[in-house]
Order: C-alpha cells, then structure tokens, then sequence
C-alpha cells in the first residue's frame, strides 16, 4: 500500500516537472533568431538579441531544427525586423503565413522583399517607411490575391513603396487577376504601377482601396458578377489617381462612401442600371467629368456624391429618386442643364444648398410634364431661373443646335424680318425675356445670354 502511494506521488511529481517547462523557448540558428513552440511544433521569426540587427540579404527556411526536433517556420513576429538599417533583402519561406505588426517597419535599405503563395495575413505597418522597396517578388497572383492585409494605411503592403510586381521575373503593368478569385481586398495592389486590372467574373466583391493610389491605372471595369464595392476613405489623393474611365457592371447596387473621390482625370463614367444609392462623396471632385446620366433605378444620391465636378455639364436624374443629400452637386459651376425625370411630390428627403454654386441663370432645369410650378415651390430649386418642361425648347436655341451662341443672334433676326420663316419650336425658342412676343427686347436678351457664356 504504502508503494503504490509512493508511485502515485512520484507519478505526479514527473507530471508536474513536465508541465512546468514551458512549451516556448527560443533559438538562434543560421543568424536568424527563432520563438519556438514545443507542443505546436512551430517556429516563429523575432528580433536579434543583445540590440544587433539583421543585414545583407536573410532567407527564411521552411523549417528549422533545434536539439533535433523540427520546427516549422510559420510567421514573421512583431518587430522582428524593425530598424535593421543595413537589410537589403527578405525572402519567405513556403511555410509563412503570417508578418505580425511591424515587422519590417523602417528597414530603410530593404530593396526587395519575395513573398510566397502560403502568405495569408499581413499586420498593420508591416512595412512602414521601406522607402528603398524596389520589388515585390511573388510566384503567383492567386495567393497574393488571398492575402488579407490589415491596418488603416497601405504601409502593410510593401507595393505602396516598390510599386514594382514582379511575377516569373517579369515586371506586371497589366494584372490579370485569376479565375476562383471572389474578392479583391483592401489595399491588394494598393501603389502599384500596374495600367490595367482585368477581373474574372467569378469576383462578386471588390474592395475599392485594393487600388489606391495606382498612380497608372486609367481604366477600371467591373464586371457585372461584381455585387458589392467597399471603401472607407478617399479612393486616391488627387494628385495621384489617373483613371479617366469607368465603367460599374449591372450587378453593382451601392456605389459607396468615397468610392471614386478625387479622381479629377475621370471622364467616362458608366453606373449600371441596378445601382440604388451612390453613396457620400462617392464622386466628389471628379473635376473632368462632363456628363452624367444616372441609372433608372437610383433611389438616393448621398451627401456632396458630385461636389466639385466642376467639368460637369449637363446631369440627369432618374424618374425614381427621392433623396438628394446636402451639397450633392456643389461647385459644378459649368452646368448647363439638369434634367429631373422624378415627380416633386416624390422628394422626400432634400439637402440644403444641393445646387451651391451653380450658375441658375445660365443652368436650365428640365422637369416633367405638368411640374413647373412644384419645382419651383421647392427651395432647393430656387436657384434656378429658368425651369421648362422636359422636351421643351431651350430658351435662345433658336437655331436648335443645343447650345446659344452667335448663331442664334443670326437667326432671331431673321425671324424678326420674316416671322413666316421660323418653326414653331424657333419661335418658342426666340421669346427669350419670356415676355409672350418676339421683339428686339428678345434680341438684347439673347445677345447678353451670348456674352455671358
């Protein structure tokens, strides 16, 4: 009895001497310093002891062995890497799948950085002030496209310092994003000098930041397979966004917050019937832009969504809009006409100051049969000095050309010589002080139109 009690003691002893020995220890090996996990059998890469710093060119095994065990090399710590001044290069072992929190913020001299097809997550300014990034090296675009890069900022992705994507030693300026690929994510291409992105259609979601500050990318075209787009901030600093065409499939319903803000050299904008609401400042300071026709079925146009298209010439509504936020069309100063194909009744949310800045006097506003007078009891049309009926004639278009000009001088001349020459829609036309008859009055009216275009 008194045996068997002794095992058990002893038994218990040994269970708790193994359970007291920690399952992580670390290793330097190879000039790589290594955190060790004994029960998970893996190893993860962290700073150098003793304040030294990694240099030259480090590659990363898939596996390293320590007291003949064999760990596998899994993730890149925090800090591992952090202010090594004199690394120029880093290459991932097949087994990472992880860069933890700056893990190579401010290596100031890394040139090159080749990543692998197990990479899956990418922690926030990971590559923070890489300034000397010259080249992301990666063996294929389906496991970049998987990679989901965390943080608030591109500075996890060491594109938005290299720019260059370097795929089977050749330099990508056109990303074909492959076949099986659902979604672009956040900050995917984020700086890259790449001039077009192709999309498959098995992507049905595509996060708008995957493409900010693509300082060369002039055309974007989604699919209509795509059904949602994400943003959260400014799609591109001004200065840095090119896109001049673009192009939202019909699967598309909510274009959103700051989805396309800045982008001043855009210039064709196609948004496909299925779109409901363009969201805030979706498309503020689109400055080239010079017409828009927005879809049938757009509900809600959000706050400042076309502030500072001040390109845009001419913009019509859809018959089923009800809400216009405050400042949506702002500063579009070089409108010419606003078609507004919806009832006034049907307006039940309505911003102030929609139309700050526009020219009413020079800007006609075209509403639907019969609607004149609702429109203008609404003050947020109050601006507007003209306001005819769709399909009506544009005052001082005698001609009838679509725009007054000197021409239409000419013209209303001559049918001041000879009444019996004019058509009748010339004639509406010519009445241009709206005063019921054609006179020399409309003339000075028309000319003073003329000079103030």
């Amino acid at each position: 009895m008194r045996l068997q009690t002794l095992h058990r003691i002893l038994f218990a002893a040994i269970v708790m001497a193994v359970l007291a020995v920690p399952s992580v220890q670390g290793a330097e090996v190879g000039g790589i310093n290594y955190e060790l996990d004994a029960t998970a059998r893996t190893a993860a890469v962290v700073a150098l002891d003793g304040g030294r710093s990694y240099e030259g060119r480090v590659t990363i095994p898939e596996w390293v062995a320590v007291s003949n065990r064999s760990y596998r090399v899994t993730s890149i710590a925090m800090h591992a890497f952090y202010n090594c001044p004199r690394l120029k290069a880093v290459i991932l072992g097949d087994n990472i799948t992880r860069v933890g929190y700056e893990a190579f913020a401010w290596c100031t001299m890394l040139q090159m950085i080749k990543v692998n097809s197990s990479l899956a997550v990418v922690e926030p300014e990971a590559f923070m002030g890489c300034s000397a990034l010259e080249q992301v090296v990666l063996p294929d675009l389906s496991g970049w496209c998987k990679i989901d890069f965390h943080g608030t900022t591109p500075r996890c992705n060491p594109l938005y310092y290299a720019h260059q994507m370097v795929l089977k030693d050749t330099y990508v300026r056109t990303v074909q994003v492959p076949d099986g690929i659902t979604a672009v994510k956040r900050y995917a291409f984020a700086g890259c000098n790449m001039v077009a992105v192709v999309l498959p259609p098995t992507v049905t979601h595509v996060d708008m930041l995957a493409f900010k500050d693509c300082a060369q990318l002039r055309m974007l075209n989604l699919p209509s397979t795509v059904t949602t787009l994400a943003s959260a901030e400014s799609f591109n600093d001004a200065d840095l966004c090119v896109l001049e065409n673009v192009a939202l499939g019909n699967g598309v319903r909510v274009v959103p917050d700051y989805a396309f803000a800045g982008c001043r050299w855009l210039r064709t904008l196609v948004i496909g019937e299925n779109v409901h609401i363009v969201g805030l400042r979706a498309f503020k300071g689109c400055a080239s832009l010079e017409e828009l026709a927005l879809p049938t079925m757009l509900v809600s146009i959000g706050t400042e969504a076309f502030a500072g298209c001040n390109g845009l010439l001419s913009v019509t509504m859809s018959a089923a809009l009800t809400s216009i936020g405050f400042r949506a069309f702002a500063g579009c100063s070089s409108l010419r006409t606003v078609t507004m194909r919806c009832h006034a009744s049907k307006l039940k949310q309505l911003g102030d100051d929609i139309f700050e800045g526009v020219d009413g006097g020079r800007c006609v506003l075209y509403v639907p049969q019969g609607q004149v007078e609702a429109y203008r009891r609404l003050p947020q049309f109050a601006v507007f000095t003209t306001i005819c009926e769709e399909g009506s004639p544009l005052q001082g278009d005698i001609n009838g050309d679509g725009e007054v000009s000197v021409a239409d001088v000419t013209a209303l001349i001559t049918i001041l010589l000879d009444p019996s020459m004019a058509s009748e829609r010339a004639r509406q036309s010519a009445d241009v002080n709206n005063d019921g008859e054609i006179s020399i009055a409309d003339v000075t009216a028309l000319i003073t139109l003329v000079l103030a275009e």
